[in-house]
């Protein structure tokens, strides 16, 4: 049963009894086992809970958005592009990210000249 876009339930290959949450590594088509689980339902649980993380509502990045890094906003633009794909969020994601490299970038040019 697929649950989202990066966080899958599935069940054990060698054990009836239990369900695998697993994390898909985007572009590598690897899986990863993240949890095991006894029921589908705690499985469904958890992996809804790890999508909802991964995949937060524009809200909760707005809220946030004074906060990220340069890398932190890179990590959110590249996992926006592989997943939701939402546009105006990947607008203000990268807008923030330039405002901030324009800043570092200007830093590092005045600090050149300086005597």
């Amino acid at each position: 049963m697929k649950t989202n876009l990066y966080h899958f339930v599935i069940p054990a290959p060698d054990r009836a009894d239990t369900w695998l949450v697993v994390y898909e590594v985007p572009g590598a088509g690897t899986l990863n086992i993240v949890t095991e689980c006894r029921t589908a339902a705690d499985a469904q649980r958890f992996a809804e809970e790890k999508n909802k993380a991964l995949n937060p509502t524009w809200r909760e990045i707005g809220r946030n958005l004074m906060t990220y890094t340069e890398p932190q906003l890179q990590e959110m633009i590249e996992l926006e592009l592989d997943s939701l794909r939402r546009v105006r969020v990947v607008e203000r994601l990268h807008q923030r990210f330039c405002a901030l490299r324009d800043n570092r970038e200007r830093q590092e040019l005045f600090a050149r000249l300086k005597p």
